[in-house]
């Protein structure tokens, strides 16, 4: 900033022009600009003008007493050029600057909602099944079936559970295929859905075994972790792909909005200005939810 170079020179300008002079204090002088140089940087122009002027007032009185020596022509020049940095600043913009950066921050969990409320009705299969084994739990702790029972009813909600979360990810992937907004990775989902089907077709067939009886439990087992790792993966990879469409919509709609920097709340924020930093979540949700349904 230019006030940091300015006291400096008038630092050596004082120690020549105030030899026995007291009326004007070096320190004050010093401390106003300083003063003012920490306020425009904090983004209040307005009020680091006012510290200016005042700075400029107390600098002219004292060229005033001093007479027309050689430091105070170079302080006449220093105060001429501090008061065209100030013009400067007034006339930098229309109005005074006075907000700083314009910061805003976005909740990106909640922002994901976007997308797994498109799948709600498979996600409420998903919930179905799993209130079922906590229901088929309780009734073996109550001694209602048998351990062989049990093992029976487990494994076909296990399968079937599986094989739900799934057709939330099947769904997922058709949702973002009929999206213009993911018009740039259609090959890659379309690459995703052939790759998913064969094991959504082995856990049917799975299914339709174990019903009738005629499946071997440990060839049970290996498909149903096989089956399991293959979920991880592909809900990670979309996972993935939908958070940087967020930070792609959140960028889209800072640019829109005028904001400087956008933060995200999680992991990141501790503590926040309601007044001065935005929530902007639900106006990153309306550009996905737009995008999602083009």
């Amino acid at each position: 900033m230019f006030t940091s170079s300015l006291v400096i020179v008038l630092l050596l300008s004082f120690s020549v022009a105030t030899v026995g002079a007291e009326e004007v204090s070096l320190e004050e002088v010093i401390k106003v600009l300083e003063e003012a140089e920490k306020t425009i940087e904090s983004g209040d122009s307005q009020k680091g003008i006012e510290s200016l002027k005042i700075a400029i007032s107390m600098l002219n009185s004292r060229v005033a007493e001093l007479g027309g020596t050689d430091a105070t022509s170079e302080l006449r020049a220093e105060l001429s050029a501090l008061r065209s940095e100030m013009e400067n600043l007034k006339a930098g913009s229309g109005t005074p600057v006075s907000s700083g950066l314009k910061v805003g921050y976005v909740n990106v969990a909640e922002a994901f909602t976007v997308f797994t409320d498109a799948v709600q009705t498979e996600r409420e299969s998903v919930t179905s099944i799993k209130d079922q084994l906590l229901e088929l739990r309780s009734k073996a702790m109550r001694g209602e079936i048998n351990a062989e029972e049990y093992n029976q009813k487990n494994d076909i909600l296990q399968a079937e559970r599986l094989r739900a979360q799934f057709e939330i990810e099947l769904a997922m992937i058709e949702e973002m295929m009929d999206s213009k907004g993911f018009e740039s990775v259609q090959d890659r989902l379309r690459e995703l859905k052939e790759q998913v089907r064969p094991s959504v077709d082995q856990i049917e067939k799975t299914l339709l075994d174990m019903r009738e009886n005629s499946a071997i439990p440990e060839e049970v087992s290996q498909i149903l972790t096989q089956a399991n790792s293959q979920y991880e993966q592909l809900d990670s990879l979309l996972s993935n792909l939908i958070q940087s469409k967020i930070v792609q919509a959140t960028n889209q709609k800072a640019k829109e909005l005028g904001y400087d920097l956008v933060l995200r709340e999680q992991n990141v924020v501790l503590a926040r200005n309601q007044e001065s930093i935005d929530n902007l979540t639900e106006p990153t949700k309306q550009t996905l939810r737009e995008e999602l349904n083009s």
